[in-house]
């Protein structure tokens, strides 16, 4: 009988060890957030455990602040009485407003409220300028006004209507795609019409490590278990691109307005930019290259860049 007590004791002792084992793995796997780009990408909080600095450091540039929750900190306009407003004429009027729910940007037609929807995206880091997104059932549209830093100055936003607000213009994913690193979106088709459906706060917000480096899954997994390994394994190195190749990393969002044929979330390093372009037979006219949007046709048609073998961005 004791020999049968003592079997039973180490059979209870046998399934607490191995249901401890099985809960603290469950337990760390929820502990790592799934990434809604998939399985390949492992979210650029898992970089700042080893690269804690340059994590840290990164947070501060405007690649990683391009798009934003909104906060106090994060918009640039100021909410105060005396600054707040944007007047289209007499009658019309837009209020950038701050209550305990959030930010809102209020129409007023001869100062009655016609129309208000919240801050729900901040685009831009603040270096230049700002705009806003709101969210509602049809997807994300831009507000009226946007925020010009230098001039310290709330505007309307670049090609709107110049005699009253309007809140319903939407925006593409496209527009995410070098704005963010990732978003929720499916597309439907109407006929040959494309419907995109967004999930709100399904969103990456800035550029973030993977969107230069590339997915980065297999390379925490094998840093994790290698520690003692400090040869980088599945990941990108900038520097093992080459001079075109690390240009055209940075000149699929800094090619001004052409045609995608591809969306940009998916370009990699290393991959090739015109295949992610409808061709331009045409070619940029170097007097027409306008700096804030293709900084990359700009950038090869200095002296700097055409005399230089290894010159980049």
């Amino acid at each position: 009988m004791r020999v049968g007590k003592k079997y039973r004791s180490l059979q209870v002792v046998a399934a607490l060890i191995l249901f401890v084992l099985l809960a603290s793995k469950c337990v760390s796997s929820s502990d790592v957030k799934s990434d809604l780009r998939g399985e390949a990408y492992a979210g650029a909080d898992r970089c700042q455990k080893c690269h804690a600095a340059v994590f840290e450091s990164y947070q501060q540039t405007a690649h990683a602040q391009t798009s934003q929750l909104p906060t106090g900190h994060t918009i640039k306009g100021l909410f105060d009485s005396a600054h707040n407003q944007f007047v289209f004429s007499d009658s019309w009027k837009v209020v950038m407003e701050k209550h305990t729910g959030g930010f809102y940007q209020t129409a007023y037609n001869n100062g009655k409220k016609t129309a208000s929807h919240p801050f729900d995206v901040v685009i831009g880091s603040g270096r230049k300028a700002q705009t806003f997104l709101y969210f509602d059932s049809a997807g994300y549209n831009q507000l009226p006004i946007s925020y010009f830093v230098p001039e310290h100055t709330w505007a309307n936003s670049p090609n709107f209507p110049t005699d009253a607000p309007k809140f319903d213009r939407p925006i593409p994913s496209g527009c995410f795609g070098c704005h963010s690193s990732g978003i929720a979106v499916t597309e439907t088709y109407q006929g040959m019409q494309k419907r995109e459906t967004f999930q709100i706060g399904k969103i990456i917000y800035g550029i973030d490590c993977e969107r230069c480096h590339g997915p980065a899954a297999a390379h925490v997994a094998y840093q994790e278990e290698n520690p003692n390994d400090k040869q980088a394994k599945f990941i990108t190195a900038i520097r093992s691109l080459n001079r075109q190749q690390s240009v055209e990393l940075c000149a699929i969002c800094h090619s001004g307005t052409k045609n995608m044929q591809k969306p940009a979330f998916a370009f990699q390093p290393g991959q090739v930019r015109d295949d992610y372009f409808f061709p331009d037979y045409g070619g940029p006219v170097i007097e027409n290259i306008d700096v804030h949007g293709n900084q990359y046709a700009l950038m090869k048609a200095s002296a700097c860049y055409t005399q230089s073998q290894t010159l980049t961005c």
